[in-house]
């Protein structure tokens, strides 16, 4: 295997004479980065497959697959009867190099259920990959307020943790009165990945859609609100 060697800023200037040590390193260094040793760049390669998991499960390695690109999208929160909306799941996201990783446990967030007329929507769960070196995890959406009265406090989205990128899932909206009928609250979105309920001004919130959206409010007094969406485990590989 060869060696990576650092060429330091500077060092190869235009008209200056090219030190031994600088020439068997631009002769060995894309060597290097193609056998991943030690303190080379890594290169991902060319995309070999991709899984979706919506539901717990155990991720295995396909044969030839050195890095993944793992994305974990909590679940939605459920929207508040005749309230606010649910909150979306969280986001996180991480390279990993898999070549010394063989499995990996999967647990996907449930969505969140409605609350019953007045009652609160419950949140929706955490979504993890953990392969005994990385933990990369979104919590669910919180559920959102029930009101039946002109509440303007949303609800919080999920938060993403231990990946190189990491999101907060977007807000549920509260209720709020309009010419004395109550509306209520939208979902929230977590985008490009789920989409948050509509809120109705009559009848049962709107369910979240996608992955990770959150339900919309429920309209009136007795309107349920409705259901967030489930999250999701997206890894792509390479």
């Amino acid at each position: 295997m060869a060696d990576w060697t650092t060429i330091a800023d500077g060092v190869l200037e235009p008209g200056d004479p090219v030190r031994s040590v600088d020439a068997l390193a631009l002769r060995d260094n894309p060597i290097a980065i193609a056998e991943r040793a030690s303190g080379a760049p890594k290169v991902l390669g060319a995309l070999k497959s991709a899984q979706v998991f919506r539901s717990n499960d155990t991720w295995t390695k396909p044969a030839g697959v050195g890095h993944v690109i793992v994305e974990v999208i909590g679940g939605g929160g459920g929207g508040g009867g005749a309230g606010a909306g649910g909150g979306a799941g969280g986001y996180a996201r991480m390279v990993i190099d898999v070549s010394a990783i063989s499995t990996a446990t999967i647990t996907v967030g449930a969505k969140g259920s409605g609350g019953t007329s007045g009652g609160n929507g419950s949140g929706g769960g955490t979504s993890t990959w953990a392969d005994g070196t990385n933990t990369v995890s979104a919590t669910g959406g919180t559920g959102g307020n029930g009101s039946l009265v002109d509440e303007r406090t949303g609800s919080n989205g999920g938060i993403g943790s231990g990946g190189d990128i990491v999101g907060v899932g977007g807000a549920g909206s509260g209720a709020i009165t309009i010419s004395g009928n109550l509306v209520g609250g939208q979902g929230g979105d977590i985008c490009p990945h789920g989409a948050g309920g509509a809120p109705e001004t009559s009848g049962t919130g709107r369910s979240g859609r996608g992955s990770g959206g959150g339900g919309g409010g429920g309209g009136d007094t007795g309107d349920a609100g409705g259901v967030g969406a489930d999250g999701a485990v997206i890894v792509t590989e390479f």
